[in-house]
């Protein structure tokens, strides 16, 4: 399955390889992506550091793919992937989600 993430304003769009085998629905994936990726207590590459402090977030489609390789298909044999960053393709894909 393609999933096409946009990020509103004038961004291009993601292009994310998911396996089909994923149990979650489109809006599953919005809200658990969004719970993970806010959580100040889980360390990942996407934090912006100042002086050692954590301000903000930084992250496209890659860190999606971070997430469900890591998290929701950690035992699966076949993982998400990138296909396009900052697409001006227009690519066909099977869902549409906005952050």
């Amino acid at each position: 399955m393609v999933i096409k993430v946009n990020f509103g304003g004038n961004y291009s769009p993601d292009y994310i390889y998911v396996p089909n085998e994923i149990s979650l629905k489109k809006y599953e994936i919005r809200n658990e992506f969004h719970i993970w990726i806010d959580n100040t207590e889980d360390e990942h590459p996407f934090w912006c550091y100042e002086n050692g402090v954590q301000i903000g977030l930084h992250y496209r489609g890659d860190a999606i793919v971070y997430w469900l390789n890591n998290y929701i298909l950690k035992n699966a044999n076949d993982k998400a992937r990138l296909i396009e960053s900052f697409s001006n393709k227009k690519l066909d894909y099977d869902l549409i989600i906005n952050l």
